[in-house]
């Protein structure tokens, strides 16, 4: 099993011996392509952005592991041999936060969960908030879908997605991207959706208390898909600090400045 890193240079010489910024983009689903708006982050650092197994140029897999995925990303991430800071959006900060509480390999300097709560009872807040904000035409694509998955109603759900995630303004743009994206959805079934559903039980934000480095949720105001309530939550509970962005799910797309801004400022 095999995860891509594709690391971006900084102009700035200063960035090198700065932690490198590594982007874990959500759902379990989505490729490196959908991350968002990295420019902003490359004016202070070297950025890596991640393809997990099976999306993006990253192989597929015979099957799927959540202990072999997270493996796969520190092999990649000590071939660097440099200190980083882990950022996920949406699910992507179950990943973040996984490697960055059980690792000794790995010199993580910080956490960052943008849009993204990692413990279980943050992610029983999701379903009613995120379905309250559905029409009945995404419910019944989602329904056909999670029924009988194919990558024709996984499209199809794709191209429907468009006011969950992203603001009225930049909607035409974010659904193109999702529909351009090397993404893929038998790991988001595998591994997600039994972590989600509450089936698995990762207890992330015990460990995630412990984490001797810096600690950063960021939520989204206009967030129709994750309630700040979540956010608010697992920063309590892990002892995190709390930002909160005028922005919609897709905070990396639509507030990439501010984002990189609240980095800037904290590593």
């Amino acid at each position: 099993m095999k995860s891509v890193l594709h690391l971006t240079n900084s102009q700035r010489k200063e960035a090198s011996v700065r932690p490198l910024m590594v982007c874990i983009p959500g759902g379990s689903c989505f490729s490196s392509q959908a991350w968002g708006d990295t420019a902003p982050l490359l004016e202070e650092y070297d950025v890596a952005l991640l393809d997990l197994p099976g999306l993006g140029e990253a192989p597929a897999p015979l099957s799927y592991d959540y202990e072999a995925v997270l493996s796969s990303v520190e092999s990649e991430l000590k071939k660097l041999n440099r200190s980083v800071v882990l950022l996920g959006h949406s699910f992507g900060a179950i990943y973040a936060a996984s490697i960055a509480t059980r690792t000794n390999s790995l010199k993580v300097e910080g956490f960052v969960g943008v849009a993204g709560p990692v413990s279980a009872q943050a992610y029983t807040l999701i379903g009613p908030h995120a379905d309250s904000h559905l029409t009945q035409e995404v419910r019944d694509a989602e329904a056909a879908f999670f029924s009988n998955p194919s990558e024709e109603g996984w499209k199809r759900c794709l191209s429907l997605w468009g006011p969950s995630y992203f603001s009225e303004a930049r909607r035409e743009e974010g659904v193109r991207m999702l529909l351009n994206d090397k993404s893929g959805y038998e790991m988001m079934m595998a591994i997600a959706a039994p972590v989600m559903g509450g089936q698995v039980q990762l207890n992330l934000e015990t460990s995630l208390k412990e984490f001797p480095g810096k600690k950063l949720f960021i939520g989204g105001r206009n967030d129709c898909v994750v309630p700040l309530e979540a956010m608010k939550l697992d920063a309590s509970t892990t002892g995190s600090e709390l930002l909160v962005f005028d922005a919609p799910h897709r905070i990396p797309l639509e507030a990439a400045g501010e984002l990189a801004d609240a980095i800037s400022e904290r590593f």
